[in-house]
């Protein structure tokens, strides 16, 4: 081979080997972007972790909670992400919103006439609380003729308090002792003795109305299994669309032992780490029923299905709550 095709072929060969370098160069760089690329979507999403569902810790109750999630998200171990500046902590205040509002002139009327109605002591007492709702919701319709059926009446205090409250109202007291002597006897007034879960006295009620109720007011047993039964055989039919139905004292489901469908209070955790999938909680007595009340709340009845009790609004306050018929 001559000395000039010599040296054309160690050219050849030192060029192809310089281009085969910086190819390889070229792809390193591509991998190591790529690499970097993923670096940074590691470091997004660890950012994420302290504020999202990507990082979970082994010290968490609810991380290794059999309804916690997927349990293939419980199996990637994703490293601690650097520690950002402390946040401060989220101290209570007693600072009243001006949404608070104050007492309006039926809530002061209605406060006013219990105080003179109910004894000092008297446990049967209903607490401010429920005359002020009872009087936002219904002072400003409260001498319209409407029609109230209260289970579970006692000595009938809560009947003269309501005569007074509603001067053009018709209304049924329910009990299951005789008719007490205090018992107001108006012509606008009726009283049927009978258990709160007989359907023959509840229709017999609707009957010495005229008709279906605006308002019904459960003061009974406060026992979940005989409230739920009355709220069976009312809300469907004696209830008019559009009216109330109201529970009180729902708090005895926390009573225990004293109540029979009580049971102690067991905070449940509020916020927990991971993806939980049930959220536990009290399902005892009337704060269970309740419950129960808003799940026809939310669905079928706000996808336009059918429910047996079609419930538009839930109103729960501490220890009553108030349910509008759709």
């Amino acid at each position: 081979m001559q000395f000039m095709d010599v040296a054309a072929l160690l050219a050849g060969i030192g060029l192809f080997s310089l281009g085969a370098s910086a190819l390889a160069c070229l792809l390193f760089g591509a991998r190591l972007a790529r690499h970097s690329n993923r670096m940074a979507l590691l470091r997004w999403m660890r950012s994420l972790s302290d504020h999202t569902i990507f990082k979970k810790s082994d010290a968490s109750p609810a991380a290794n909670h059999p309804d916690s999630g997927d349990s293939r998200s419980r199996d990637v171990a994703i490293p601690d992400a650097p520690q950002g500046p402390a946040v401060p902590p989220i101290s209570a205040t007693s600072e009243r919103s001006p949404l608070s509002a104050s007492l309006s002139e039926d809530a002061r009327l209605l406060r006013q006439i219990g105080a003179e109605m109910y004894q000092a002591g008297d446990l049967s007492t209903k607490p401010s609380l429920y005359l002020d709702e009872y009087a936002n919701l219904f002072g400003p319709v409260r001498e319209l003729p409407l029609r109230i059926f209260e289970i579970g009446v006692q000595r009938g205090v809560s009947m003269k308090m309501w005569e007074k409250f509603f001067p053009n109202a018709t209304i049924v007291g329910l009990d299951g002792d005789p008719q007490p002597s205090g018992f107001p006897q108006s012509p606008r007034f009726h009283f049927v003795q009978a258990w709160q879960d007989d359907a023959a006295a509840m229709q017999k009620a609707v009957q010495l109305a005229g008709g279906p109720f605006d308002i019904i007011i459960d003061d009974a047993s406060h026992l979940g299994c005989h409230t739920a039964r009355s709220f069976a055989l009312l809300f469907p039919y004696a209830l008019k669309a559009g009216g109330y139905y109201v529970l009180e004292d729902i708090c005895t489901a926390f009573n225990y032992p004293s109540d029979y469908d009580a049971a102690p209070f067991n905070p449940p955790v509020i916020g927990c780490e991971g993806m939980p999938k049930v959220f536990p909680s009290h399902q005892h007595g009337m704060v269970g029923l309740l419950k129960q009340m808003v799940d026809h709340a939310m669905a079928p009845t706000a996808a336009g299905g059918y429910t047996q009790f079609p419930i538009q609004r839930v109103c729960a306050l501490t220890n009553i709550a108030f349910l509008q018929k759709a």
